[in-house]
């Protein structure tokens, strides 16, 4: 069997759409806030159609490209983390805290957790998005989603005394969406943890055994990968 080709999610996005863009600029010149300005200039609709044109291009790029199994390229998202973050209670996306990450080889403005972190409503909002991506190809789109290590390692928490039992919120929120996604038919789905590696001792305590609860239920149609 041949050994199938595949992108790690985030692609650069085309020039006619001009979202803030995590990747484009020093992180500690970037804020989420500004993502939210560039949204609240346009309607929703006017928002979504240009995330589709744009979302069409890198599609029809990456199988022109030969890529077998590809993604939506996170066009609709200016940060692969703070995306899932505007679709969970518990995070305050507008006033940050401008603090030193990563282990403290970055320093930028970072969302503040002030709750409980849990799903806003029922909705499998992440499903929603790959079907609108998988409905443009022939060929199948893996969905990414962030791991709550890496969320974590992104975000001020000041509402938890227990990074545990934070993790273990995350956990909730990204199985709901997993779940979702398998649901609709997704059946590559990926989960980014790259702040694993820089906290091993927290990946051992309760790290990777978090991650593989993020795939726990009815999800044994999909092919789950972790990206570290």
């Amino acid at each position: 069997m041949p050994l199938l080709t595949t992108v790690i999610g985030s692609y650069p996005k085309p020039d006619n759409l001009k979202m803030p863009d995590w990747f484009k600029m020093p992180h500690n010149d970037y804020a989420p806030t500004m993502y939210t300005e560039f949204c609240e200039k346009m309607s929703a609709k006017e928002l979504e159609d240009k995330v589709q044109l744009a979302l069409k291009q890198v599609i029809d790029e990456q199988i022109e490209d030969g890529i077998d199994v590809i993604t939506d390229g996170e066009i609709r998202r200016d940060n692969y983390i703070y995306h899932l973050c505007r679709n969970v209670d518990g995070f305050d996306m507008d006033d940050l805290i401008l603090k030193p990450f990563r282990n403290g080889a970055l320093t930028a403005r970072l969302p503040r957790i002030t709750g409980k972190v849990d799903s806003k409503g029922t909705e499998d909002w992440a499903a929603k998005e790959w079907k609108i991506a998988q409905d443009m190809s022939h060929v199948p789109v893996k969905y990414t989603i962030p791991g709550p290590m890496t969320i974590m390692g992104t975000t001020h928490n000041e509402y938890y005394s227990d990074a545990k039992e934070l993790s273990d919120d995350l956990v909730k929120v990204v199985n709901k969406q997993i779940t979702g996604l398998v649901k609709a038919g997704c059946r590559q789905i990926q989960l980014d943890e790259p702040v694993m590696v820089r906290s091993p001792d927290v990946a051992m305590d309760y790290g990777i055994d978090h991650a593989s609860k993020c795939f726990e239920g009815e999800i044994g149609r999909a092919s789950c990968r972790e990206r570290v």
